[in-house]
């Protein structure tokens, strides 16, 4: 089940660990009952079990859910900031420049400190 489908049906991430918890409740029970586990003991545990793993897996995937939204949310203002500082270096009356720590060279220079500096673009 892919990320875009369970933002759009909240209900699926809560079935979603309903079914695992259900499977591994199952596997416990089928494990512990072949190897002689009192019935009791049996059932409770793999409900202890699947309980605990369906709030592992239904936490898992409502912070993986939370977190890409929070990507994409980081991703789309990057690019706002970009273009801000885009529009900074078009303009005549902003000095920037950005330098390369490595080598110590000019990589960008706005149109106004080229002005400022009377040198050719």
């Amino acid at each position: 089940m892919s990320r875009s489908s369970q933002r759009q049906q909240p209900g699926s991430l809560l079935i979603t660990a309903i079914i695992s918890g259900l499977f591994a409740g199952s596997a416990i029970i089928l494990a512990l009952s072949a190897i002689g586990v009192p019935r009791l003991e049996t059932a409770v545990f793999a409900l202890l079990s699947g309980g605990t793993l369906a709030a592992f897996v239904y936490r898992e995937r409502k912070l993986t859910g939370i977190l890409e939204a929070q990507k994409q949310g980081h991703q789309i203002e990057t690019v706002l900031w970009e273009e801000c500082i885009d529009v900074l270096y078009d303009d005549l009356l902003v000095a920037l420049a950005y330098f390369d720590a490595g080598t110590l060279s000019l990589d960008r220079a706005s149109v106004g400190l080229l002005k400022g500096l009377q040198v050719p673009a």
